[in-house]
């Protein structure tokens, strides 16, 4: 895969994500799922769900773990745009 719009940003915000606070994890899953969907990797209104979705989650939580909206933004499966579903719904 490529390196994406940001060359691999996300991984230099990780590094940072083990001295700081769970913000920056959420950054990093955020600007990768973003980065992706910008660059054709994946699907740009699916990642601007799923990161929508994800941060809410995280608000909802206080802001103190990131674990829950990180999953929301890896599963591929939920929060799809309109497009990717009825895509989804021809293959079946």
């Amino acid at each position: 895969m490529s390196g994406g719009h940001w060359n691999y940003l996300s991984s230099k915000l990780d590094e940072r994500a083990i001295e700081s606070h769970e913000v920056w994890r959420l950054l990093s899953t955020i600007e990768h799922e973003l980065d992706w969907g910008i660059c054709g990797d994946t699907c740009v209104g699916c990642a601007k769900i799923r990161v929508a979705e994800a941060m809410e989650c995280f608000f909802d939580y206080n802001c103190r773990d990131a674990t829950r909206a990180i999953a929301l933004m890896n599963d591929r499966k939920q929060n799809r745009c309109l497009k990717c579903e009825e895509r989804d719904r021809q293959r079946k």
